[in-house]
């Protein structure tokens, strides 16, 4: 039988030796007062860089709008429905997903190989007022840094 001698790398004041990369938040104000927005309109609110997981999003009303309006957070490339028909009902209003939740898929999380965007559309009436948030957690994940941290000898 071969013995073999496991040798773990000494870290010192250098801390954790991880590289990988961290969930991150980003979001986007929409304000729906400096352009009126009709039913078929599309808004790229965040881009979705190529590589990269989306965690979770959703949609903030900051303000209400005076029309009837219900949006839809999606991406463009898969058509995924992260939000549907959304109305702007009450201030504070937070309507979120996480990817497993809206998707009614099995996976966790949505991965996008290609870069994409979270699109706002307007799926009834015309917009006036309204002030939203669109926001979204993701995480990239582009050749992490990876080091031996083990040997076998």
């Amino acid at each position: 039988m071969v013995t073999q001698v496991v040798t773990k790398p000494v870290f010192g004041a250098s801390g954790h030796p991880t590289k990988h990369n961290l969930p991150y938040y980003t979001s986007i104000v929409i304000d729906y007062s400096t352009q009126t927005h009709t039913s078929s309109d599309v808004i790229e609110a965040i881009t979705i860089p190529a590589n990269t997981m989306v965690i979770a999003c959703g949609i903030d009303v900051l303000t209400l709008d005076a029309g009837t309006g219900k949006l839809d957070l999606v991406d463009s490339v898969h058509s995924n429905t992260y939000v549907a028909a959304a109305t702007l009902a009450a201030t504070g209003q937070m309507l979120h997903s996480n990817a497993i939740g809206a998707l009614g898929s099995t996976e966790v999380f949505v991965s996008y190989d290609a870069t994409d965007t979270l699109d706002v559309t307007n799926s009834v009436a015309v917009l006036t007022t309204g002030v939203v948030r669109v926001w979204a957690i993701m995480c990239d994940y582009t050749d992490p840094v990876e080091t031996q941290r083990v040997t076998i000898a």
